[in-house]
């Protein structure tokens, strides 16, 4: 309930950060739907949503591919994943995405590039995928997100140190604030697939060897037999 305070500006004015973007949280943590629709024949549609700013967009490497229009969404723009503007297409009249149980509606802005959303071993997302993009390119949410994706230079194991150092400073402890680099979240979110992977190279190994063993021992017999034949 307390507000959250970024200290955006202190932190952008460090001479290691090049850029700050502020987003709710990474895709691949993005695991469970935000919102629901209902279209024409009845059927709920779930809606996997990221907000962000402008900034962040374009520090994730999400490329903007169609502009319908500019018309905002609570200062909002929002742009549709490709796979999902192809599947739930007839949902859109004049670039206009309408709940047909409670009548709401959303303008959408166009179609960005498809991102992978939630882990690996998470089922395929069954629904929509969308993103919500504020229109002041470095807005800073008073306490909506609480997530910020900083581009540093240099080594970004020490960056991070360097981060950490800087919240604490602020009065952040480790129970409410964490500094993590993008590469170590995503191997956290293979983790499992790596022991998985593993097992199977131990396992083929096995195999390998047992199958080796056994062409050896047929050909050792195959070759006593001719022997005494």
């Amino acid at each position: 309930d307390e507000k959250i305070d970024h200290f955006y500006s202190e932190l952008l004015s460090q001479n290691y950060v090049e850029k700050i973007g502020m987003l709710e949280d990474v895709p691949v943590r993005l695991d469970y739907s935000t919102l629901d629709l209902t279209d024409e024949a009845g059927h709920s549609v779930d809606i996997y949503r990221l907000c962000c700013n402008q900034t962040c967009l374009e520090m994730l490497g999400i490329e903007i591919l169609e502009e319908w229009s500019d018309e905002t969404y609570s200062d909002f723009f929002v742009y549709m994943c490709r796979s999902t503007a192809e599947k739930y297409g007839h949902m859109i009249n004049n670039h206009v995405i309408v709940d047909h149980m409670d009548g709401w509606s959303i303008p959408v802005n166009g179609v960005i590039s498809d991102i992978n959303i939630g882990n690996l071993k998470d089922a395929d997302t069954d629904g929509m995928i969308w993103i919500q993009v504020h229109k002041d390119e470095q807005h800073v949410p008073v306490h909506a997100w609480e997530n910020m994706i900083v581009k540093i230079s240099g080594d970004e194991d020490e960056a991070c140190s360097m981060i950490r150092s800087f919240y604490t400073e602020k009065g952040y402890g480790e129970t409410d604030f964490k500094a993590e680099t993008m590469n170590n979240i995503l191997r956290e979110q293979i983790k499992e697939e790596r022991h998985v992977q593993s097992l199977l190279m131990i396992f083929s190994i096995v195999c390998l060897i047992l199958t080796s063993m056994a062409i050896i021992a047929l050909s050792s017999y195959h070759t006593q037999v001719n022997t005494r034949t």
